[in-house]
């Protein structure tokens, strides 16, 4: 009779293995933990042959356990609170402008505002990269930067403006900042952006796809 010794690397038991099976045959001991081990990559080498079907299985099991999951997610959290402060910051940096969509997202939805799901590229088409508060190219290299360019309601969302391409624009994060939730016409009349309008309706009249409906506009394929 043939022995081996156990692959599990913590343990040394040595496996006797009958002259009647192969060398792949009892690779584990029978320690509840060496069996633990074992499932475990069983369970592994099944994920990477298998990953459709397991990410068919994780999804399915968190829809039937969305609440447990949140509250051990919420437990964790609380225990490693600066750990999931990190998770979160690094998170927030590698995909920045999701989460600028999902807080604009979820602002509209507190406002009960109409929602429309507009694309960013689309309206860095429609108005050129160009701010239409202050009249000057927007950057899109610099996130953190004050040119940078912002998605902007033109009619605030406080105010009843809706979460659409007929009520976004683009604008720098400083001319942003200063515009806030204050209507367009009172900044004109204050001389705070006094050609804002005016921009705005030069940038959607000559906009090269429709400003209002871009996603339906024929002319949209030629940028693809």
């Amino acid at each position: 009779m043939k022995s081996r010794v156990c692959g599990n690397t913590a343990c040394h038991n040595i496996i006797r293995i009958s002259k009647n099976h192969g060398e792949g045959h009892r690779r584990f001991c029978e320690d509840n933990s060496c069996k633990n081990d074992r499932a475990r990559r069983r369970s592994q080498i099944w994920k990477e042959n298998n990953p459709e079907k397991y990410k068919e299985r994780q999804e399915k099991w968190y829809k039937n356990n969305t609440k447990k999951v949140k509250k051990r997610s919420k437990e964790w959290r609380g225990i490693n609170t600066e750990r999931a402060r990190q998770i979160d910051r690094k998170s927030r940096k590698n995909n920045s402008e999701d989460y600028k969509k999902y807080n604009q997202r979820r602002r509209t939805r507190k406002l009960n505002a109409y929602v429309e799901d507009v694309d960013r590229n689309l309206l860095r088409i429609i108005y050129d990269d160009t701010c239409y508060l202050c009249g000057d190219v927007a950057s899109v290299d610099n996130p953190g930067s004050s040119e940078y360019i912002n998605i902007e309601h033109i009619i605030p969302l406080v105010s009843g403006g809706t979460h659409s391409y007929s009520n976004i624009s683009l604008a720098h994060s400083k001319c942003n900042g200063i515009k806030g939730s204050r209507p367009l016409d009172e900044l004109v009349e204050q001389n705070i952006f006094p050609n804002a309008i005016k921009n705005l309706e030069y940038l959607r009249e000559n906009s090269p796809i429709s400003w209002s409906d871009p996603e339906n506009d024929d002319r949209l394929s030629e940028y693809d």
